[in-house]
């Protein structure tokens, strides 16, 4: 099974891992099995994990059919691109914890997105994820490292 990205820990620290995905197999590293990781520092990590909260919070109320409370975080960073926070809540009845979550999210994300593009990844590895695959109890071992 593939996971395209995610946090996970390798040697006592953070990590943000992607798959490595190309259409020419030239080396072995570019099969569905393998990634690159990227350290965090803790500040960035702790952004992630602000994050992580509001993905779990939104796939519950995915889950149980209350969307309209929160917005999907891919959905709104589209529309936060051209409208600002004032005209997308402006005439719906959404509590205000609820526009300050979703804007404290889009704001993460755009930092977490900025430290990765200027940050060049440390390891390539192959991952075996197991547990439950839902995003929330799931592990990676990470096999054949290779320093970059």
């Amino acid at each position: 099974m593939t996971i395209i990205e995610g946090i996970a820990g390798y040697n006592d620290r953070k990590y943000y891992f992607n798959c490595i995905f190309s259409s020419d197999a030239v080396d072995n590293w570019t099969d569905a099995d393998a990634y690159e990781l990227t350290l965090l520092d803790d500040y960035i990590f702790g952004l992630t994990l602000e994050n992580w909260e509001y993905w779990r919070n939104w796939l519950n109320k995915f889950n149980k059919k209350l969307l309209f409370e929160i917005p999907h975080p891919a959905k709104y960073a589209e529309i936060r691109k051209i409208l600002t926070v004032d005209e997308i809540f402006n005439d719906k009845d959404t509590e205000k914890d609820i526009i300050e979550l979703t804007e404290k999210n889009y704001r993460n994300e755009i930092i977490i997105n900025e430290y990765l593009k200027n940050s060049k990844p440390v390891y390539k590895a192959r991952g075996t994820f197991f547990g439950k695959i839902n995003g929330m109890d799931t592990k990676v071992e990470w096999e054949n490292v290779i320093k970059i």
